[in-house]
Formats: C-alpha cells, sequence, structure tokens
C-alpha cells in the first residue's frame, strides 16, 4: 500500500499465482486474482472523526470476470460505521 500526503491510498495485489499440487483423486487450478484500489481519507474535525470513500476492482483471470466495489465509513470518536456497494449479482 502506498500513502500519499493528501490522505490518498493505493494498493494492488495479485493472489493465487502459481500451481495447487494434485490432490488424492483429482487436480485442482486456483483462480488467480488481481485487486487495485484506492481510498480518500477526509478529515472532520467538526465531528471529532472523518470519511474514507474507497473503491476496487477485482479481476479474476481465468474467469475474465471484473467486479467494482464502492465503499465508505465514517470514523465518529473512534467509532465506525461501514456502507458498502458491490456490482456482484
Amino acid at each position: 500500500m502506498v500513502s500519499h500526503p493528501l490522505g490518498v491510498r493505493v494498493a494492488l495485489a495479485v493472489n493465487d499465482l502459481g500451481s495447487l499440487n494434485a490432490l488424492e483423486y483429482e487436480s485442482t487450478k486456483l483462480p488467480t486474482t488481481v485487486r487495485a484500489g484506492a481510498a480518500y481519507e477526509i478529515p472532520m474535525p467538526s465531528i471529532d472523526g472523518s470519511l474514507t470513500a474507497a473503491s476496487d476492482f477485482v479481476t479474476i483471470i481465468g474467469e475474465k470476470k471484473t467486479h467494482l466495489h464502492l465503499g465508505a465509513e465514517v470514523n465518529y470518536r473512534q467509532v465506525c460505521r461501514r456502507a458498502r456497494l458491490s456490482d456482484r449479482s
């Protein structure tokens, strides 16, 4: 994860590279997943907290599927409330 002085954070992750050993009865292929996302934190001193907005893309390489996730988090005096939206059905 990389942070910027303006409160922007970005990250990239690649999961399940390589292969899985053959199991006793059948072989299994792990789907390679690529995730990229960003978040922006807005300080809100009037409520003694902050608002964070985030989004990420998730791509499953072998299945040619891409998903978009959006979310927000309000931090009010050390208590967080979260909401999210996903295009998954």
